[in-house]
């Protein structure tokens, strides 16, 4: 199973942000695995910030 998935991200300053990923995991898995997790947005610094919402944009079988 592969889900494809837009992955929205916030700051602590409210900044939002997001990618488009495909992860081999069920729809509700792939969910659970990135809703609250934070990731480091940054390219030069380091710029964290947290997933608050997950989008299922395509599931292959």
């Amino acid at each position: 199973m592969r889900t494809t998935v837009k992955v929205y991200l916030k700051d602590k300053r409210g900044n939002k942000d997001w990618f488009i990923t495909p992860i081999n995991l069920p729809e509700q898995e792939a969910h659970e695995n990135y809703i609250g997790k934070w990731f480091n947005m940054g390219r030069e610094t380091d710029h964290m910030m947290k997933c608050w919402k997950v989008e299922t944009l395509k599931v292959e079988k």
